[in-house]
């Protein structure tokens, strides 16, 4: 079972990861074309800014559960 545990926190390690990743990603989109924005990609760009912080916080609640559930195994 450890190993299991162990395996879903390297899962959601490269998730948290991916999601750092795509959030300054569309951090840095955002930046750069925030003059010539239309408002389809404005709507856009806020709902996966709103979201993505959601997830990343998600994430790290699944891997402090799992890294828990480790500790009380040992």
């Amino acid at each position: 079972m450890e190993k299991f545990y162990c395996e879903k926190i390297n899962y959601y390690k490269l998730l948290f990861t991916a999601a750092i990743t795509a959030f300054y990603g569309c951090c840095g989109w955002f930046y750069i074309n925030r003059f010539s924005l239309s408002s389809l990609d404005l709507v856009i760009i806020i709902i996966l800014l709103i979201l993505l912080p959601m997830s990343i916080i998600a994430v790290i609640c699944k891997m402090r559960y799992y890294i828990e559930k480790l500790k009380i195994k040992d």
